[in-house]
């Protein structure tokens, strides 16, 4: 338990360093000896390869690592034992309370796990190559697809769950005992581990599939790929969804396929402990849906158009450099300080219309300025921001992968990287380099040369980016067919 009670990341270390140093630690904690027994322990019960709880746990403790503090989170503390001890049971009864017969099996072509409301309309292109699909989720939906609602613990296989209850009840007890033995508190992990289980061994023993497919790289799960393939699945797939990061979304993935959106937009770097068989570069999903199968919307005009990127809600899970927070509003300034150096210019920053989280900094930053915040247009975001920036002169973001999907459009989209410091998305490689602004001079130099003067730039190897994107779900679809017989 040394590695849990002593870790400390040295946050003055370069980026680089820090992760990988994160990344190792959290393979010798799930080495040592009272984890290797506990891990045999759950195979046992769960029937799960030890390889499988390995990567499961190991993505457990990296979404449970607080990369801005540098350490574990308090719920593996010993005095959080009580609190997940009574979590634990209460989720247990819960679930006993709301099991059901199992169902006759049915088969699909394709099963997508976990989908959102705000995912269903990038999905109909896609859904129109299967025969047959099923959409799993947690919430309501009344529309024309085959969907099912499948909330948070309940209908589990009655069968299942009973049949472990009592090896449940013993398996709980010894971990209470390591627990108290090593001070830390387990209990979380068995919690994560036993409800993955039963949860996707109920879902896939009624629901079989040839291909599963997950559009949110942040619900990955290898409990649940493995599973899939137990009973009777043959591909599993996950689709890059944001730039390449130091943090929680890029680790300990478990697919067959990674869908990328360009040929060198996902570099699968050996210390990021994924089990990726098959990087394959598809396009983007959302441009293929909101913008070349969906009306093309006028909206406001812009001379320049800074993509916005919400750092109260999406940044929580990086590893950030100390002036990272500083650089990111440094952006804003400098909006506002080219406003006031060409007082016509139509200047915008255009956030998601999703945007919950306002953030009263940036707003301040602004507030005298000519600089515009903008969340949604007339048409209610039909082509999300992609119309914002093609019938705008200049686009900047500060790590939006729409950058990567408006360059395969052959529309130039800078990211601004004050002093050239954002290593968490711009990891010293050469795909970036060109297209990161990291002065305000030469932000200047380029709005003047992109509005005032009109010139052109002449965009290089842009499927590296994002290939082009009319055909995504084509490609998604044919590279499931292709690969049936990956494993």
């Amino acid at each position: 338990m040394k590695l849990f009670n002593n870790f400390y990341l040295d946050k003055k270390k370069e980026l680089l360093y820090q992760f990988k140093f994160i990344l190792q630690n959290i393979e010798k904690i799930l080495k040592e000896q009272y984890f290797i027994t506990f891990k045999s322990k759950l195979s046992i019960l769960t029937n799960l390869p030890e390889r499988i709880i390995d990567q499961e746990l190991k993505l457990f403790l990296t979404s449970n690592f607080d990369f801005e503090q540098g350490k574990f989170k308090d719920l593996f503390k010993l005095k959080k034992i009580f609190i997940h001890s009574l979590i634990f049971f209460a989720k247990l009864f819960y679930i006993i309370i709301f099991t059901k017969q199992k169902k006759k099996q049915e088969n699909h072509d394709l099963i997508i796990d976990d989908v959102t409301s705000a995912e269903v309309p990038l999905l109909g292109s896609l859904l129109e190559n299967f025969k047959s699909y099923l959409l799993i989720g947690k919430f309501e939906l009344k529309n024309k697809y085959n969907y099912i609602k499948q909330p948070s613990l309940k209908y589990y296989d009655k069968k299942l769950v009973f049949g472990l209850l009592y090896k449940i009840f013993i398996i709980f007890f010894y971990t209470l005992k390591i627990s108290i033995k090593e001070k830390r508190n387990l209990i979380p992990f068995l919690t994560f581990i036993l409800f993955r289980f039963l949860k996707y061994e109920s879902l896939f023993s009624c629901y079989i599939s040839k291909f599963l497919l997950q559009t949110r790289p942040t619900m990955r799960s290898s409990v649940r790929n493995y599973l899939f393939k137990k009973n009777g699945g043959k591909v599993s797939g996950c689709i890059q969804k944001s730039l390449k990061v130091y943090g929680g979304w890029d680790v300990f993935h478990d697919t067959d396929i990674l869908f990328s959106s360009g040929e060198g937009s996902f570099i699968n770097d050996s210390f990021l402990g994924n089990r990726i068989k098959k990087v394959v570069p598809v396009g983007s999903l959302s441009l293929e849906q909101h913008w070349h199968k969906t009306k093309k919307n006028k909206t406001l005009t812009f001379d320049v158009v800074n993509l916005g990127c919400n750092i109260l809600s999406n940044f929580k899970d990086i590893l950030k450099d100390k002036n990272f927070d500083k650089d990111y509003y440094e952006q804003f300034i400098w909006m506002v300080k080219l406003s006031k150096k060409f007082p016509k210019l139509r200047i915008s920053i255009k956030h998601h219309a999703s945007l919950k989280l306002h953030d009263n900094k940036e707003i301040k930053i602004i507030e005298s300025s000519n600089v515009k915040r903008i969340i949604k247009d007339e048409t209610n975001d039909k082509n999300k921001s992609y119309n914002f920036a093609f019938q705008s002169k200049f686009v900047c973001t500060w790590c939006s992968i729409a950058a990567y999907e408006l360059i395969s459009l052959g529309k130039p989209c800078f990211f601004l990287d004050p002093n050239g410091k954002n290593e968490s998305f711009f990891q010293n490689d050469s795909i970036n380099n060109f297209w990161r602004i990291k002065s305000y001079d030469e932000l200047e130099r380029r709005v003047v040369e992109l509005v005032f003067e009109k010139k052109d730039i002449n965009i290089k190897n842009s499927n590296y980016f994002c290939l082009e994107s009319q055909n995504v779900s084509k490609r998604i679809y044919e590279s499931f067919i292709k690969y049936e017989n990956i494993n």
